[in-house]
């Protein structure tokens, strides 16, 4: 396959392992599952390819144009990518580089959050504005000489490597350094977890008070075999029907139904967050050393929708004020002088 004209050929699960493509033509080509592994593509054109899955194990891509492409989970362990040209090729989750050489690699402004680059060479590469967090790094990840203004990594990431992957003070202070543990802290710890601690409980209490007050009815006052119904079902009528006209039966207040939807929802994301916080402070405090977390996947999204829950439930709260405030009195009722 030396010098040979692939582009936008479709090779998707294609196994080509070990075959020679330096100097080949892949522009557009589809090898989404292709195996690459071993073996050189040196020089080869691979502009716009769709790369996802892709085992590229070992492969030398040294000088190679990946330009526009697609690598979303591929696989470039060990893979030699000195001076390619990769711009935009790395923005998927979870890319792993392990090991790869990305020396002197233009990835300025590349997403790779979650990448894998445990044992990566990174010496000279640029990196500005690139996007770590969540990246995996180990003792043996070498950061030497490469340009990190403005690259967003994780505090555990950083402090992982070793010796900071040979970055200097000043490099550091160039980059915007993430510490999610702190920022979960800011937002569920301290005085700030008090009033999610009392917010909660003024969730749960009107709840608690209704069941208390059926059940000391039906244990203490008793319960004669007609009209009567179960505690459950007093508790969904109050819940769907808003507090009124339980001895109606079932009338849903849509408007009290769907708060309360959105209220509980909320607020059990608020559990899990003040959880997860104080589940980390923890293991910082008996460690004594920063705890491993990302707010990158299933905990950014938790957390962005905490943040937009709160805004919500603040809304409500000036909404109910408003309605409160809004409830006629009498002119006479006023003080008088």
């Amino acid at each position: 396959f030396v010098n040979a004209n692939l582009r936008r050929a479709n090779l998707t699960k294609a196994i080509l392992s070990d075959a020679v493509m330096d100097g080949a033509t892949l522009d557009g080509a589809l090898l989404e599952g292709a195996k690459l592994d071993g073996a050189s593509s040196n020089r080869a054109s691979m502009r716009n390819c769709i790369l996802r899955r892709a085992q590229l194990s070992g492969r030398d891509l040294t000088k190679a144009d990946l330009r526009g492409s697609d690598l979303q989970d591929a696989n470039l362990n060990n893979v030699i990518l000195n001076s390619a040209e990769v711009s935009d090729a790395m923005e998927g989750f979870r890319t792993n580089l392990k090991g790869a050489r990305l020396e002197r690699v233009d990835l300025a402004h590349s997403r790779m959050r979650g990448a894998q680059l445990a044992g990566a060479c990174l010496k000279g590469a640029s990196l500005e504005g690139a996007d770590l967090r969540g990246a995996t790094m180990n003792v043996h990840t070498d950061l030497t000489g490469a340009s990190v203004e403005g690259c967003m990594i994780d505090r555990h990431a950083l402090e992982s490597m070793s010796n900071f992957g040979g970055l200097t003070p000043g490099d550091r202070m160039t980059m915007v350094i993430r510490d999610d543990v702190a920022t979960l802290r800011s937002e569920y710890s301290g005085f700030l977890a008090w009033i999610h601690l009392g917010a909660l409980v003024l969730f749960v209490f009107p709840y608690v008070w209704f069941v208390g007050r059926a059940w000391s009815v039906a244990k203490f006052e008793g319960a004669v075999a007609e009209g009567t119904i179960t505690l459950l079902s007093a508790l969904g009528r109050f819940i769907v029907n808003g507090g009124q006209h339980l001895q109606l039966g079932w009338s849903p207040n849509w408007t009290a139904l769907t708060l309360f939807i959105l209220a509980t929802s909320y607020n059990l994301l608020r559990a899990i967050l003040l959880w997860k916080t104080k589940k980390l402070e923890l293991q910082e405090t008996a460690s004594g050393l920063p705890a491993r977390f990302s707010l990158v996947g299933l905990w950014g999204w938790l957390h962005w929708a905490g943040r937009i829950g709160f805004y919500v439930n603040i809304l409500v709260v000036l909404g109910h004020t408003w309605h409160f405030l809004q409830q006629r009195i009498p002119i006479d009722s006023l003080p008088r002088g």
